[in-house]
Order: C-alpha cells, then structure tokens, then sequence
C-alpha cells in the first residue's frame, strides 16, 4: 500500500484492464461495451511483491464506503489463470 494518489498498475495490468471496461463508454457505436455515466475510484492495497493483507483490504473498502462508492469490483487476483 503505496498511500499516495497513484492509480498506474504496478504489475500485470489487470486492474488498469478491468477499469477500462467498466469505464468504457456505452452505446457509442464503439465494439467496446461499457457502462453508462460511471466515475472511478481506484484504490490498492498490495503490490506484486507485497502480499495484500486482510486488514488492507478493509481499510480500502471502508475508505470507498466512507467516499460513497455503491459498487466495489474486488478483483483481487490470485494464481489462477483466470483471476477477475
């Protein structure tokens, strides 16, 4: 947890992927989906070579909360090929 206002990827991109779709703009003509009128609040809370722990996990979820975030995509990874 870097605590700074840096949203970049510090690993594989994922997240920086995941918000490009949910960002996307929707009904553009676009062969993007994508959602309509959305704002993003991008938050971490561990680094590729710093296990994201459970309490960090709170925290950040308590801050979107406590912020007014109605949705939280927790994409958390693993090392599973498919992670989302």
């Amino acid at each position: 947890m870097s605590n700074d206002n840096n949203p970049t990827d510090d690993g594989d991109l994922h997240g920086t992927h995941v918000a490009g779709t949910i960002g996307a703009k929707g009904n553009d003509g676009s062969a993007l989906p994508g959602h309509l009128d959305v704002q993003l609040m991008i938050l971490k809370f561990s680094m590729p070579r710093a296990v994201g722990t459970t309490t960090n996990a709170r925290r950040a979820i308590q801050y979107a909360t406590d912020k007014g975030a109605h949705i939280i995509n927790a994409s958390w990874g693993g090392t599973g090929g498919g992670h989302c």
